[in-house]
């Protein structure tokens, strides 16, 4: 069951999960986080399982498109086979919305074979959950290079590219994020 998070809850994910789950170049900072959760500017939501909290992730939306920041399996209950439930139950939780965004780390990032095959395996978790990749489309954010994955709740529609950058851009302008801080290239 996927449920929003309250302040409290969100601070506990930040503090007891985020700084471990995901690379200090990807984790907002605590005091921005707080501040856009409060303003609800970015939405928090726990995927409960057996009555117990397994996962997380965190939304921003605009027109009716979601672009998801972060996305992960608390690390206590990996390898169980929950993550690709939980993916399936997010595409039925936002099914009404028009698109789905969600952003991997880019492969130029991998500083060794381990951690390419971590990003990797990242991409093939949606890509097995039918997200399709944004090919040509350079995506830098605070200087972090990612590829975005998408999965369109409206079967027949295939986003083009100048589209996805168009989302993209008009999501992150909601929060502040200003050109110098995101840039976004069809190549």
């Amino acid at each position: 069951m996927i449920t929003k998070a309250n302040l409290e809850e969100a601070e506990k994910i930040y503090k007891e999960h985020m700084e471990y789950d995901f690379p200090d170049d990807e984790n907002p900072d605590y005091e921005r986080y707080i501040k856009l959760t409060k303003e609800k500017k970015h939405n928090i939501y726990l995927y409960e399982k057996d009555n117990e909290n397994v996962a997380y992730f965190i939304t921003l939306e605009a027109d009716n498109n979601i672009l998801i920041t972060h996305l992960a399996v608390m690390r206590e209950h990996r390898s169980k086979g929950i993550g690709r439930v939980f993916l399936e139950d997010i595409k039925k939780y936002f099914m009404d919305k028009n698109i789905i965004i969600v952003e991997v780390e880019a492969e130029v990032r991998a500083k060794n074979e381990e951690e390419l095959n971590i990003i990797r395996r990242r991409k093939k978790y949606y890509v097995n959950g039918g997200f399709k990749e944004c090919e040509n489309l350079k995506y830098i954010l605070y200087d972090v290079d990612y590829d975005i994955l998408s999965y369109s709740t409206q079967q027949q529609k295939i986003y083009k590219n100048i589209e996805m950058k168009e989302i993209i851009e008009k999501i992150y302008s909601k929060v502040g994020i200003k050109e110098s801080k995101l840039k976004i290239e069809i190549v």
